[in-house]
């Protein structure tokens, strides 16, 4: 019993922004809402770069193969 306890306990993470319980891997906190809530600051960082630089780099092919 006290395993299993453990297991759930270990599946939860506090959310970034309220900082209540909830699983990791869920789109939205059923508390306050927010979107992602286990995913860490690093990590957005990391996706806001990449998704900026592949825009930048589709706005150059564009602009490439159109002169």
């Amino acid at each position: 019993m006290e395993k299993e306890n453990e297991k759930n306990e270990a599946a939860t993470y506090p959310c970034r922004y309220c900082k209540q319980k909830v699983p990791k891997g869920i789109a939205r906190c059923p508390y306050c809402g927010t979107f992602n809530p286990t995913m860490d600051t690093k990590r957005s960082l990391i996706w806001t770069v990449g998704a900026i630089l592949f825009l930048y780099l589709v706005g150059y092919l564009v602009q490439a193969f159109q002169n």
